[in-house]
């Protein structure tokens, strides 16, 4: 894949290797946590209730 289709996300945003990817997240629920962490840093807000809840 051309680096030209994608010039400005890989600027700054490049991806790691496969291998420190599979050892930093070696299963599903390593990756959901860090998924989560990443995506909700201070808790996930329902949108109906507008409700938080934050993960220990």
């Amino acid at each position: 894949m051309s680096e030209s289709l994608f010039p400005t996300r890989w600027a700054n945003d490049k991806p790691p290797s496969l291998e420190k990817f599979t050892s930093d997240l070696p299963d599903d629920y390593a990756y959901a946590e860090d998924l989560a962490k990443n995506r909700w840093r201070s808790g996930f807000r329902r949108p109906k209730c507008a409700n938080f809840k934050r993960s220990s």
